[in-house]
């Protein structure tokens, strides 16, 4: 949440001066890098449903949008794969 706020503030207000304090700067134990990289879009709200859509299509492009002269170009490594859901015949109707 930190980085990300920085990033989206520090494109708001370039002028700015931001400071990130993590406790792994190195961002190697970091939630998002330890998950399965899934992004669920199975939501009730609209709201929700805006906000994944948003963080699919940024992380999609997350290349371009952190593109800078230390890191130009980063790899996101991000593959959308999908999920599986498996049903017997008497579940079908519930799902």
């Amino acid at each position: 949440i930190g980085s990300a706020s920085a990033h989206f503030l520090a494109a708001a207000r370039p002028d700015a001066r931001i400071a990130v304090i993590e406790r792994d700067p190195t961002y190697a134990i970091a939630s998002c890098t330890r998950s399965n990289s899934c992004i669920r879009q199975q939501y009730s709200t609209p709201a929700s449903v805006r906000m994944m859509r948003f963080a699919s299509d940024f992380i999609s492009t997350a290349a371009e949008h952190l593109d800078c002269d230390i890191n130009p170009k980063p790899a996101v490594d991000f593959h959308e794969r999908g999920y599986l859901f498996l049903f017997t015949d008497s579940q079908v109707e519930v799902a």
